[in-house]
């Protein structure tokens, strides 16, 4: 993980960083076992290996990582939610430009760890790689955030008729985030108050 830099003098800056963790539910596991042939698989798994296999060193594939956020409260009229999340709500959204087109590149930093390269990771820097009315909105929204119930989940984009319908392959409850009680991450890596850290409740399901 680096430093978020500032788009002005391009220096360091201060963010936040939120870290999701998920594993692969039983019933998929037990498919990809049992079942060898992956063209009876469902689609979104089909894409979700093919990612995880090449997005790494395939920009064209990697920009095709989708988010998708929807704020289970937005009714809530007292929150005073910029026009911009109102229209997005519920609504998928590419991570990164496809690499295809335009200076934007595959953004999304995908990396493969662990003794038996058991476990896959995929980061986004918000601060740099988002567009900036993008990035004004959630710095609009950082003291509405403690009142915010909000479900995120992730997909891969199919563009074929064999890679429809789209499926989650991962997806979480982030709940009431409150970022003023988030703690400095070198406090953290030394150990400091975990309970102070605690910046947001969650409730995490598994990948399918």
């Amino acid at each position: 993980t680096t430093a978020p830099r500032d788009r002005a003098t391009g220096g360091p800056t201060k963010g936040y960083m939120v870290c999701c963790f998920w594993r692969i539910a039983e019933r998929t596991a037990r498919l990809a076992c049992d079942e060898r042939d992956e063209a009876r698989w469902p689609p979104h798994l089909r894409l979700w290996k093919q990612y995880a296999r090449d997005a790494a060193a395939t920009p064209a594939l990697n920009g095709r990582l989708k988010g998708v956020a929807s704020l289970e409260n937005i009714a809530d009229r007292d929150l005073g939610l910029p026009r911009l999340v109102q229209k997005y709500n519920a609504k998928p959204v590419l991570m990164a430009a496809n690499a295809l087109v335009g200076d934007r590149p595959g953004v999304v930093r995908v990396h493969r760890g662990g003794p038996r390269g058991d476990y896959f990771e995929f980061g986004l820097n918000v601060g740099t790689d988002f567009a900036a009315m993008s990035n004004h909105a959630l710095l609009s929204m950082r003291d509405t955030f403690p009142k915010l119930v909000l479900d995120l989940g992730w997909l891969v984009e199919g563009r074929r008729p064999d890679e429809l319908p789209e499926g989650l392959v991962a997806s979480c409850r982030i709940n009431k985030v409150d970022l003023h009680k988030a703690m400095h991450l070198e406090d953290w890596l030394r150990g400091g108050n975990t309970d102070h850290g605690a910046a947001a409740s969650s409730s995490t399901h598994q990948a399918p």
